[in-house]
């Protein structure tokens, strides 16, 4: 099998040219390794003739972003993992995704949102030895 040329674009689709032709990859949907209500975009390349798999959102941000700095990883900006489109992507820490984005968009461990009695969205920052009826709301 030859390699192919890739191509993205702005708004998170990838190509392969194939010496004639322009054709879309649709990848496949692959649920995230650490929180089941994620998904993700991944897609299968040939790199020196061996297959290779990636996922979407770093192929977008490597192609228009450039290299990340050391220890940065890929963030969605919305909660719509499945939005490849550079707008919804930036290059950040693991602290970003897995601190600031869970308080942002209201996701505890496992992807559950905890809600008090008026229905308002809240981080947990109780101790473990609190009882969540000691709560003044």
């Amino acid at each position: 099998m030859a390699d192919h040329q890739y191509f993205a674009c702005e708004d998170g689709r990838i190509f392969r040219f194939n010496g004639k032709t322009l054709v879309e990859l649709k990848g496949w949907v692959e649920r995230s390794r650490y929180d089941n209500s994620k998904y993700y975009r991944r897609y299968t390349f040939m790199v020196n003739k061996h297959k290779k798999k990636f996922y979407g959102q770093r192929l977008i941000l490597f192609t228009f972003n450039g290299k990340p700095k050391d220890f940065e990883i890929s963030r969605h900006k919305s909660t719509n993992t499945l939005d490849n489109s550079i707008w919804n992507l930036e290059w950040g820490t693991h602290h970003q995704n897995n601190g600031e984005d869970r308080i942002r968009d209201g996701t505890l461990s496992n992807g559950m949102k905890k809600e008090n009695k008026i229905g308002v969205v809240v981080q947990d920052v109780l101790p473990p030895t609190v009882e969540s009826d000691e709560v003044p709301f």
